[in-house]
C-alpha cells in the first residue's frame, strides 16, 4: 500500500494519502480517516489503483 493507491477494506473505501508508523490515512468521501495499521494487517484489502499509462509524444511529420 502506498500513498495515491485506491483501496477498498471493511467500512473504508479511498485513496491512501499517508502511511504512518501507527496508521494508514485514507481520504474518503467522508474525508480523512485514520486506520490503525494492526487492522489493515488482518483485513483483506482490495487495491483498486489502475496501472500507470504512459503518454508518448510525436512530432509532427
Amino acid at each position: 500500500i502506498h500513498p495515491g493507491d485506491l483501496i477498498q477494506t471493511t467500512g473504508v473505501e479511498g485513496r491512501v494519502e499517508k502511511v504512518g508508523f501507527g496508521a494508514t490515512y485514507v481520504r474518503t468521501e467522508q474525508g480523512l480517516m485514520a486506520v490503525p495499521n494492526h487492522l489493515m494487517a488482518s483485513q483483506i484489502i482490495t487495491l483498486r489503483t489502475a496501472p500507470p499509462i504512459a503518454e508518448l509524444k510525436r512530432p509532427a511529420a
